[in-house]
């Protein structure tokens, strides 16, 4: 059996604890865990991120840029949240715009859709060619919240 990552410190731990149960169930012959950072100190825990980064954003005038793994929804919606609490959009890329569809098709509870959500804001880069999938998602965006579409400018 292979765990990925056990994460017991994010929003969605329980899942995690779910997973320790039913696979203690199965009575597994080995058990391939992924560990790719070892915990010398407490991990920081999502709701500490999310307090950290809202106090840092409240304080900051004008921009706020934040930086966070691509498939990181946990956090993608910790800065949503965030963006809700100090009046503020989020701007997202095609890949993370992509990726809250992909899971709203899945029927993830809770990710927002973000052609209806107003806090949401997609950026467009400059680029000589696009992917397919990012051509189709940028016109969808257009036609759907083109008010919500930003580049550079």
């Amino acid at each position: 059996m292979y765990t990925g990552d056990l994460r017991l410190h994010g929003k969605h731990a329980d899942l995690t604890r779910q997973f320790i149960s039913e696979a203690a169930a199965l009575k597994p012959a080995i058990l391939i865990c992924e560990g790719t950072h070892p915990q010398t100190e407490k991990p920081v825990t999502e709701d500490e991120v999310l307090t950290n980064s809202l106090e840092a954003v409240k304080k900051a005038d004008g921009l706020a840029v934040a930086d966070f793994g691509p498939r990181n929804v946990e956090r993608l919606l910790s800065f949503l949240e965030i963006a809700e609490e100090t009046d503020r959009q989020l701007v997202l890329t095609p890949k993370d715009i992509y990726l809250l569809e992909a899971l709203r098709a899945a029927g993830e509870p809770g990710v927002p859709d973000p052609y209806a959500d107003e806090r949401i804001m997609l950026y467009v880069r400059p680029k000589a060619v696009r992917q397919k999938w990012e051509e189709a998602l940028l016109e969808r965006f257009k036609a759907r919240a083109p008010e919500r579409v930003v580049d550079a400018q």
